[in-house]
């Protein structure tokens, strides 16, 4: 069972994220990862290895893949203006076609002879990574917003 502590820091950190920066600037960090990255740091000194969720922080050179490496599936979003999710859920379904376009990319570079069909393996397990991990930030997506408006 998680923790009301954890879901207090991930709603308090998605909103000052959300709200703060735009929608291309969010990262979403694994603090229960041995080794996090620097710019996860200051929010995962606030989480407790007890509870352990991603954190969704600020990054402004986030680059790279950010729905792959961190399992989602105890993100909770909950506590956020509808506004705020909004930006989370256009920044994930931007991730998530960034995520669908590099695989079509590397089965057009097989299919063109460019590259080995070895390599297609692993950029069709994080396309899939990535899709799940979206599904994941969709499902607490809908629980927010569904939270959002039985209080109103």
């Amino acid at each position: 069972m998680r923790g009301k502590f954890s879901t207090v820091i991930i709603a308090a950190l998605a909103g000052w994220a959300a709200a703060s920066m735009p929608a291309r600037a969010i990262m979403i960090c694994d603090c229960c990862a041995s080794k996090a990255p620097a710019a996860c740091e200051s929010a995962c000194q606030r989480a407790t290895k007890e509870f352990c969720q991603p954190q969704i922080v600020l990054d402004k050179k986030s680059k790279g893949k950010p729905l792959n490496g961190v399992n989602l599936k105890y993100l909770d979003l909950s506590g956020l203006a509808p506004a705020q999710l909004e930006k989370v859920r256009k920044w994930a379904e931007k991730e998530r076609r960034k995520a669908e376009r590099r695989f079509r990319k590397a089965r057009l570079m097989i299919l063109w002879g460019h590259k080995d069909k070895s390599t297609f393996g692993p950029a069709q397990a994080q396309r899939d990574e990535a899709i799940v991990n979206y599904q994941h930030i969709m499902r607490a997506y809908r629980q927010a917003m569904h939270e959002a408006r039985r209080k109103d």
